[in-house]
């Protein structure tokens, strides 16, 4: 068997480890979709269980204050003094 044959051999292989696709033809990818919008409901559905459960503040515009004045507050901590 040469280096050519084994090649040629791998590229036989793949093609046929690939021939699933085409049986399966568009329904594989739409059920991939589907399972990603389910897991994003379900994810979703999760956060605002526990969201409503916690006494944290809940929201991005919450986040981003919070960022920023701890970023402000760490910026004084670290002026020099003089």
């Amino acid at each position: 068997m040469t280096w050519t044959d084994f090649i040629y051999k791998i590229g036989d292989l793949f093609q046929w480890a690939f021939g699933f696709f085409e049986m399966v033809q568009n329904y594989f990818n739409t059920a991939l979709i589907l399972l990603g919008f389910f897991g994003f409901y379900f994810w979703m559905r999760t956060q605002k269980r526990l969201s409503d459960q916690s006494n944290v503040p809940a929201g991005f515009l919450a986040f981003l204050l919070h960022c920023v004045f701890e970023f402000k507050l760490r910026i004084v901590n670290f002026a020099p003094r003089g």
